[in-house]
């Protein structure tokens, strides 16, 4: 008889990647599930060993990554199939690989309360403001009521320092005003707003009245304390002649 040799090639494979999606978490993000199947038979290749290649952008063009990307953003990735004694290696299509922003973690507490007194100068009145941002905050301010009447008396003159500006001569009174602190987010992080709620009560001037003069009986009418009409009170002339006390209303104004 004759001896006759038969040989067994290698197979041939295709390799599939389907675009994925992910959300950042602070670590690299590994494409994963290649799939292969043998080009002869078209039977899958279990317990195959992939190689993954990243890309930035979508189409898998220009220089590769040195590892698998971490940040939010748009990459492509093809996966390569190592070959075996059985059958060759065969390398993906382009997949997109997304790895997502999340949710920006800022805080503001609300509502918050302050107060001021009655002044003719414009005032301030910090108040507590954004914590754990991601990405530069900036406050405004959306609405401000006394009851529900709208008012114009405060302003925050720099939208990064969390402070309200109280406009001179404010009237006395309750105040609510509606803060808004806004996140611009980052690579990682979406923008945010929050809002707060500030209650504001201006308060009364206090009045610092005078005392009446003490005077020596001289048998004539004498002024005590004379009359006044403007300021922080108004009051009639207190005059005498006897030896006695003397004393009269002093009336506050209402500013």
């Amino acid at each position: 008889s004759k001896c006759v040799t038969h040989t067994i090639t290698k197979s041939d494979t295709t390799t599939t990647l389907a675009d994925q999606s992910k959300t950042y978490n602070g670590s690299s993000q590994p494409a994963s599930g290649a799939s292969s199947k043998l080009s002869s038979n078209n039977s899958a290749i279990s317990n195959g060993s992939y190689t993954y290649t990243y890309y930035s952008g979508d189409s898998c063009a220009g220089t590769a990554l040195t590892s698998a990307p971490k940040d939010a953003g748009t990459y492509s990735v093809k996966a390569t199939l190592a070959g075996t004694s059985n059958y060759n290696s065969s390398t993906s299509g382009c997949a997109t690989l997304i790895i997502n922003k999340i949710a920006n973690p800022m805080t503001f507490t609300t509502p918050q309360s302050g107060s001021v007194t009655f002044s003719t100068s414009a005032q301030s009145k910090t108040f507590t403001g954004a914590a754990s941002a991601q990405g530069a905050v900036t406050y405004s301010i959306q609405s401000q009521k006394s009851g529900s009447t709208n008012v114009t008396y405060f302003s925050i003159p720099t939208n990064t320092t969390a402070s309200i500006s109280v406009a001179a001569n404010t009237p006395a009174g309750t105040y609510t005003i509606v803060v808004r602190a806004s996140a611009a987010g980052n690579t990682n992080y979406n923008s945010k707003t929050l809002d707060m709620t500030y209650t504001l009560t201006v308060n009364r001037q206090g009045v610092a009245f005078p005392t009446c003069a003490s005077k020596v009986y001289t048998g004539s009418s004498q002024t005590l304390f004379a009359a006044h009409s403007s300021g922080a009170y108004t009051n009639e002339a207190i005059t005498g002649t006897n030896v006695d006390s003397y004393s009269k209303d002093l009336t506050p104004t209402d500013d």
